[in-house]
């Protein structure tokens, strides 16, 4: 018949590291998909959505300036394209705010 295949002495070190490796992907892939939630700005209702992230950091005077300078393509009838250097400084007042609540937010449990 057929023989069992041994396993060497040391087969709980294999599990333990393939494991490990199996968690590790795990959560690697989580961070990825929760990254990939990235804030687009092409269509309006993209606008909108952006538009309540950025009201739910509170009122900043930096906040309100962006909010009126979208105002007029998210509020036209016919929309047109917002410049890509609106939308630059757009994502990047949503990227500083977002890290700056976060740190609070660890701030609280220090």
């Amino acid at each position: 018949m057929m023989d069992l295949l041994t396993l060497p002495n040391f087969h709980h070190e294999i599990f333990y590291g393939v494991a490990v490796f199996v968690l590790v992907l795990a959560i690697w892939m989580l961070k990825r998909r929760k990254k990939d939630e990235r804030v687009r700005l092409r269509t309006r209702e993209e606008l909108y959505d952006f538009s309540k992230r950025l009201q739910q950091f509170g009122k900043d005077r930096e906040i309100e300036d962006l909010l009126a300078k979208l105002r007029p393509y998210k509020y036209a009838p016919k929309t047109s394209k917002i410049p890509k250097n609106l939308r630059k400084e757009a994502l990047a007042l949503y990227e500083k705010k977002r890290k700056t609540k976060m740190r609070r937010f660890f701030d609280l449990y220090q």
